[in-house]
C-alpha cells in the first residue's frame, strides 16, 4: 500500500490521464481500474463522476470464472451485484446494464 502523499500524487496524475482517454472503451477502463485498485484504495469512489461507467465508479472486480469473466461488487454472488461475459469487456458492459436497468442476466453460454 502506498503512503498518503504518494496516493495523492497518483490521483492527480490519474485525473489528468482520465481527461485524455475515452473511458467508454471498456477494455481500457477495466485494465486501468485493475491497476489502480492495486495502489489506491477506493479509487472509484474517490474519482466519482457520472461520466464513468458503474463498474469503474464502484470499483468492481473483474475475475475469470472458468471460460467466463465476472464483473462484481460485493463479497459474493448472493450478496453482491455481478454480471458475466465471455470477455472482460462483455462482463463490464453487462454489469453496467444490470446496474442501470436492474435486469439480472444468466451466464453466457
Amino acid at each position: 500500500m502506498l503512503n498518503e502523499s504518494r496516493q495523492e500524487q497518483i490521483l492527480t496524475e490519474v485525473k489528468h490521464v482520465l481527461n485524455r482517454i475515452d473511458l467508454r472503451n471498456y477494455e481500457t477502463s477495466c485494465q486501468l481500474q485493475e491497476l489502480l485498485n492495486k495502489h489506491v484504495p477506493n479509487i472509484g469512489a474517490v474519482l466519482g463522476g457520472d461520466n464513468q461507467p458503474p463498474h469503474i465508479r464502484y470499483s468492481a472486480a473483474i475475475k475469470q470464472d472458468g471460460d467466463q469473466y465476472c464483473c462484481m461488487i460485493g463479497g459474493d454472488l448472493m450478496s453482491g451485484i455481478a454480471a458475466f461475459g465471455t470477455t472482460p469487456e462483455k462482463a463490464c458492459k453487462q454489469f453496467d446494464k444490470v446496474w442501470r436497468e436492474g435486469d439480472i442476466p444468466k451466464k453466457e453460454e
